[in-house]
């Protein structure tokens, strides 16, 4: 998925909490929440950095990073939530932002790291094909890529994600 179905996952995650838990119906916390569901992706631009070169490169898969590993994110909400009990609304935004971002991911292709550092295994519960694209430039890769994204059912959950969340911030 994309970073607006990201943010629009994270973003209907926080009203849904927001739902459960009153007191997280902050508007800090919607944002926050939303900004988080997209922080996992971080590991793709490390992408670019690691190949020396602004291209996409098909052999190397963002989500086998580290950023992509949801039990490193739940340690770091129990020790910011446990040393931090002023600013849990933080943590609150955090791990369900984060977390969104993998129960999304978990319907690609490519799958994550769920049980890392206990597997180096991606699990996936695959909605999609996979999208393997040639060696082409930067410009040339994302255009021939949202030709073939936009056939994905994934395209249309995102569609319908960012429609439901713009309604509901509206």
């Amino acid at each position: 998925m994309l970073p607006p179905g990201h943010i629009a996952g994270g973003f209907l995650a926080a009203k849904a909490a927001a739902q459960l838990v009153p007191s997280l119906n902050r508007p800090e916390f919607l944002a926050l929440t939303s900004f988080f569901a997209f922080l996992p992706d971080i590991d793709f631009f490390l992408v670019f950095l690691k190949k020396g070169k602004f291209i996409a490169d098909e052999s190397i898969n963002h989500r086998k990073f580290k950023t992509h590993a949801p039990l490193l994110y739940l340690l770091l909400f129990a020790i910011y939530y446990l040393l931090f009990p002023e600013q849990r609304l933080f943590a609150w935004a955090f791990i369900i932002g984060t977390w969104s971002h993998f129960f999304i991911d978990t319907f690609s292709a490519e799958g994550i790291l769920w049980l890392y550092p206990f597997s180096n295994t991606l699990y996936n519960l695959p909605l999609d094909r996979k999208i393997s694209l040639p060696d082409l430039s930067f410009f040339q890769y994302w255009l021939t890529f949202l030709k073939e994204y936009a056939k994905v059912f994934s395209f249309k959950l995102e569609i319908i994600l960012i429609i439901t969340a713009l309604g509901l911030l509206i």
